[in-house]
């Protein structure tokens, strides 16, 4: 492919012209009196998209593990973020941590909760009708 110049495009005569209703409609066309609107989607008729259902996240269980490592249902290992006093030592109490081997992160612990309240909120039945109503379940590691 070679390059042109800028005369030899106003001498071009066999090269077809782009026609101005050829142009891209979202492009804005500065001599144009006509601009681009998009509209809302109308919230009145029925094939109108329905806002997501947000609410207020509630608990429904907690678990814990014990330092061997065993589940329990219980809030026993829950802690509390609080900010440490103005001027405080920062490394104090950092030879006592337990540092934990790496492993990766599991979730049977979090998959037993669910199962757990499942149970609960339909008397022993599947869950299906409880699983229809939850959207996202997410979990905190202390």
């Amino acid at each position: 492919m070679s390059k042109r110049k800028l005369s030899d495009e106003a001498h071009d005569s066999n090269r077809p012209r782009k026609r101005p209703t050829d142009q891209d409609p979202l492009v804005s066309d500065t001599n144009s009196n006509q601009s681009l609107v998009i509209a809302y989607p109308s919230t009145s008729s029925p094939n109108a998209v329905r806002p997501a259902p947000f609410q207020q996240p509630s608990t429904l269980l907690t678990f814990s593990y014990t330092p061997s490592r065993t589940l329990e249902f219980t809030n026993s290992a829950l802690r509390y973020y609080v900010d440490p006093p103005r001027g405080a030592e920062l490394r104090y109490g950092y030879e006592r941590w337990v540092k934990r081997p790496e492993e990766k992160g599991r979730l049977d612990g979090l998959l037993r909760a669910v199962e757990r309240v499942r149970q609960k909120m339909d008397d022993g039945a599947n869950g299906a009708k409880w699983l229809r109503d939850i959207g996202v379940v997410s979990w905190r590691v202390s």
